[in-house]
């Protein structure tokens, strides 16, 4: 279970470290001393009084107590979802369904059968539709001089003469335009032209593979139900052979969860940048909502947990690993913004269908509930409203929560209810507690050990953002 709250001030320890997290000015307050944290702890909570200098027996540590009693009684302004969209518009990122189709049958694709998002009719986009949806990003941020456009599916590739269009007439109409490319990718289908297109334009690749054979085989399949792992690999070794960098996106399944560790080790030998490993995302078809086997994800926090600390202890230790899954809550640390919005909801990630409507993100689409306009007539603002109004009604109780600027609501899919949102499942945010508990003190002893290491998230830096390590 995570420490304890006190309006502006989390209380919490880990690993024989004692902490005060200022929340509203992000700061870290460690106490070396265990019996000066219990006192100072339950002076805060009114169970002793402290007055004088001599109360504590140290003068840096009763005025830490000032400090730290006064956030103790503040509270931070009530965040609202739709004034942030107003002062943070439509970005210079998109992302295009080019295909609502898959060559392959996922057991737990968040994309329906086949990657259709239940519009069996909808399957492909036109050159059109294409067009008007980057004139939409290109018209929404005029003064920009760096788009950036996600090919999304079903799989991608099986659209490869609308992908090669796109990255052609973005060329053509807009030379003064800086455009970079982004790809979830199965794999399955890359061969020669694909590699060529490949290295003709700047793109970052992003591969879904669950791990090993006997684990990848398990949920990734083929239409057909035979497993499509030799054929990925086969296609990895392509793209090595053609010195193209990927990253891979794994989902874990519960029963292997026991495997985190050597999962994570095996897309490292594979050559992968980027390591993302996520869980499985099976939605109650009678809610839309996120189902959520506590226990389940208790076991699979414990294995995280494991690996994460022991990435730690390399880094601490002076070591060089090749992947620091955490590298991007660090991020969020260093750069703490007061937004509660952690991805690109209703802006960086706005994704347009195949028809061209455009949804929140790529993961609600064909949810018409989510739905805010389309590529023909535009964004409507009065739904964009409303959907902000109902995210905030149904996450009130992240308003005052300590770990609200890392957490930034998670992934607002998981609690889409229908036309309207549901509150988080509240063992499932104590577990993702724990987890920031952890990142907190990970960042301040890198900060104490290793300080270098945060330089790479510094704004002049931000080309080195990512999960691979990096040392200045």
């Amino acid at each position: 279970m995570p420490g304890i709250q006190l309006n502006n001030l989390h209380i919490f320890s880990n690993n024989s470290a004692y902490f005060f997290y200022d929340i509203k000015n992000n700061r870290i307050i460690a106490v070396n001393n265990a019996k000066i944290f219990h006192k100072l702890k339950k002076a805060l909570q009114n169970k002793i009084t402290v007055k004088t200098k001599a109360d504590l027996k140290n003068n840096k540590i009763l005025d830490e107590y000032l400090y730290l009693k006064k956030m103790s009684e503040q509270k931070e302004k009530v965040f609202n979802t739709n004034d942030f969209l107003k002062k943070n518009p439509f970005t210079s990122k998109i992302t295009l369904m080019v295909t609502q189709n898959c060559n392959l049958n996922c057991v737990y694709c968040y994309g329906g059968e086949s990657g259709t998002y239940g519009q069996e009719n909808k399957k492909f986009m036109t050159k059109e539709i294409a067009k008007k949806a980057i004139k939409l990003l290109i018209d929404r941020n005029k003064k920009s001089k760096h788009y950036e456009i996600t090919f999304f599916g079903g799989e991608p590739l099986l659209k490869i003469s609308l992908i090669k269009y796109v990255m052609k007439y973005c060329r053509d109409n807009y030379p003064d335009k800086n455009f970079i490319y982004n790809m979830t990718t199965n794999g399955t289908l890359i061969n020669d032209e694909v590699i060529k297109i490949f290295k003709q334009n700047p793109i970052s690749l992003l591969m879904s593979i669950d791990g090993p054979k006997e684990i990848h085989n398990y949920n990734i399949k083929l239409r057909s139900g035979a497993g499509s792992f030799n054929l990925i690999i086969k296609n990895i070794k392509l793209l090595k052979k053609n010195n193209i960098k990927f990253s891979i996106r794994s989902t874990l399944d519960d029963q292997f969860s026991h495997e985190y560790s050597n999962i994570a080790k095996y897309f490292l030998k594979l050559g992968a940048n980027n390591i993302f490993i996520s869980r499985t995302c099976d939605y109650d078809e009678n809610s839309n909502l996120l189902k959520i086997d506590i226990e389940k994800d208790k076991k699979k926090a414990k294995y995280v947990n494991e690996y994460n600390n022991k990435v730690l202890d390399e880094l601490l230790s002076g070591k060089k690993p090749k992947s620091v899954p955490f590298f991007s809550l660090l991020e969020r640390i260093h750069n703490a913004t007061k937004d509660l919005m952690g991805c690109g909801f209703l802006r960086g990630a706005t994704a347009v269908s195949t028809d061209g409507s455009l949804y929140i993100c790529h993961r609600f689409v064909g949810i018409d509930d989510f739905k805010f306009g389309d590529v023909n007539n535009g964004i409507d603002y009065n739904v964009i409203k409303s959907i902000s109004k109902k995210l905030d009604n149904a996450t009130n109780q992240c308003q005052q929560c300590f770990a609200k600027n890392i957490c930034k609501r998670s992934c607002i899919r998981n609690i889409a209810y229908y036309d309207k949102f549901a509150p988080f499942n509240e063992d499932d945010c104590d577990l993702m507690k724990d987890m920031i508990e952890f990142y907190l003190y990970a960042y301040y002893k890198i900060k104490k050990e290793r300080s270098g290491l945060l330089a790479r998230f510094n704004p002049q830096n931000n080309k080195n953002r990512g999960n691979s390590y990096s040392e200045k």
